[in-house]
């Protein structure tokens, strides 16, 4: 168990250090919007938690596609974690 323990902390610290600058282009909503789809909201959810519509949630999830340049679930859950986006 610690040596995958050990192996996902460098794997969160490689995305750290590769993904700092896409992190800090995300605005503090794609930020927010980000953290519900890690954690497994739908677009509808997430729309009704932050008061705008399923549209404007469609428009922040292709903004984070476009800006992090992540291709898989996993890679964007690492992401998360890697940025204290999850609690």
């Amino acid at each position: 168990m610690r040596i995958a323990s050990t192996k996902l902390y460098g794997i969160i610290a490689a995305i750290c250090t590769e993904h700092k600058v896409q992190f800090k282009k995300m605005t503090k909503r794609e930020r927010q919007v980000l953290k519900l789809v890690v954690e497994g909201h739908s677009s509808q959810s997430i729309a009704t938690e932050l008061n705008i519509s399923k549209n404007t949630v469609g428009t922040h999830r292709k903004n984070i596609t476009r800006k992090i340049n992540l291709k898989t679930p996993r890679e964007t859950v690492l992401f998360a974690l890697a940025f204290d986006m999850l609690e």
